[in-house]
């Protein structure tokens, strides 16, 4: 389980968002997917990449566990 502690945040993002904009998808008219459905897509894949970059620091004035990575 340690070898996804890096992509955990990431995948709970990506699973969130994609949950979201497919229950929008969905619940609106039988036609073609709109512009505020597309842009909602893009929102979910912003928001993911956004996610996998911020570390997961410990907050200031906190001694991180040196036994925990992170970073893989």
């Amino acid at each position: 389980m340690s070898s996804l502690s890096r992509y955990r945040k990431a995948i709970a993002a990506i699973l969130t968002g994609l949950l979201g904009w497919a229950t929008a998808v969905v619940q609106s008219d039988p036609e073609q997917i709109t512009s505020a459905e597309w842009i909602g897509a893009a929102t979910v894949i912003v928001a993911t990449i956004a996610v996998y970059l911020v570390p997961n620091d410990a907050p200031a004035g906190v001694v991180a566990d040196p036994n925990v990575s992170e970073r893989g």
